[in-house]
């Protein structure tokens, strides 16, 4: 599809945002992928797509910074395409169960400069509590 560009300011960097009218017909999700290409342009730039009644039909929002990346200036054509994965159908994005989460083991904690506990506190051998201690002279 072939919308025309509206550059805001405020909008993330790799957001963009359409009217739903737009997506109607197409394999686009709100939140998905696409990716966005100047009209006769090569090179495309992968962006995350806003579902929004606030946008006005045929039009497309994005940031500056997104504009600059594809240099296209205000009102200029856009084309966007679906993202999609080897078998044909739109990528989603995988996130793992809770229970998967709940279980990954817990990164190593690395100890402060000087190798040591933080400056001022001291672990208590008691059910690791921390304690105030005095500062060193």
């Amino acid at each position: 599809m072939f919308l025309r560009v509206r550059i805001e300011q405020g909008i993330p960097k790799l957001l963009v945002k359409v009217n739903p009218a737009e997506a109607n017909g197409a394999s686009v999700r709100n939140l998905g992928e696409v990716t966005l290409k100047k009209c006769g342009g090569v090179r495309g730039h992968v962006a995350v797509l806003h579902l929004s009644n606030a946008v006005a039909r045929g039009e497309l929002l994005m940031s500056l910074k997104l504009a600059e990346l594809l240099d296209i200036e205000e009102d200029e054509q856009v084309d966007v395409c679906c993202q999609q994965d080897k078998a044909g159908s739109p990528a989603r994005i995988r996130v793992p169960a809770p229970s998967a989460r709940a279980s990954a083991p817990s990164p190593p904690v690395a100890p402060a400069a000087g190798g040591g506990a933080l400056p001022g506190r001291i672990l208590s051998p008691i059910r690791g509590r921390v304690a105030a201690a005095a500062p060193a002279a």
